[in-house]
């Protein structure tokens, strides 16, 4: 089963800043711009940081967020330009610059969730995808005629995210995308939105055709 209930924080791949010149700056500036307009956080990959390292600042990282809060708050830095120091859950939401309310926990509660599957076996994928403004395409057949359009896609909703799952029962994949749709509705009042759960095809589901059924020439 399949349900598209992840974590909508962008993933970014930095590798087309350095390797694909102006065009690939200007396209990875474009998705980290909409990023931060858009969801105040984000993920990076091909950043070329060595594995051990990243392993052990994640290692530093969570053994300090496991400390007390006494013990966390010691390490808040009063001035507050300072991009340094320890900010509690919620200090720099996204809303708080656009002079909103929402949760500021929510995030934290959705990672949670993702590491709660993660731990279970049960999550295979998830990325955050970026908004339709941030370079998205759309190839369209429509007539006989195929043509490309840029991207944003106003009148459709957009897809912010998605999560590959291998779960035993449509139930299961029911109770993980509640519980994702649950925490919208828990920890951001007046949200709106929806979790859509698809199945991935498999091999049982082509029978003789199939790749590598018996038979097959």
């Amino acid at each position: 089963m399949s349900a598209a209930a992840a974590s909508p924080i962008p993933v970014i791949d930095l590798a087309p800043f350095h390797e694909r010149g102006v065009a690939g700056k200007r396209a990875v500036a474009a998705q980290v711009d909409a990023a931060c307009r858009d969801f105040g956080f984000l993920q990076v990959t091909g950043h070329g940081v060595p594995a051990p390292v990243c392993d052990d600042l994640l290692n530093a990282w969570a053994a300090f967020f496991d400390l007390p809060m006494g013990e966390k708050l010691r390490w808040v830095v009063p001035d507050e330009s300072a991009n340094r120091g320890y900010s509690w859950p919620g200090k720099e939401a996204l809303a708080h610059s656009r002079g909103e309310q929402t949760p500021p926990d929510l995030m934290e509660a959705i990672m949670t969730l993702g590491e709660e599957a993660t731990r279970a076996g049960v999550l295979l994928d998830t990325q955050g995808l970026a908004p339709s403004g941030a370079g998205g395409v759309r190839v369209e057949l429509s007539g006989g005629r195929l043509s490309v359009t840029d991207g944003p896609f106003t009148e459709t909703k957009e897809i912010i995210s998605y999560a590959v799952y291998d779960l035993r029962s449509r139930a299961e994949a029911v109770e993980w995308a509640t519980r994702f749709v649950t925490l919208h509705r828990d920890l951001w009042p007046g949200w709106e939105g929806d979790c859509e759960i698809r199945r991935v095809f498999g091999p049982e589901d082509f029978g003789d055709q199939a790749p590598g059924a018996p038979g097959e020439q």
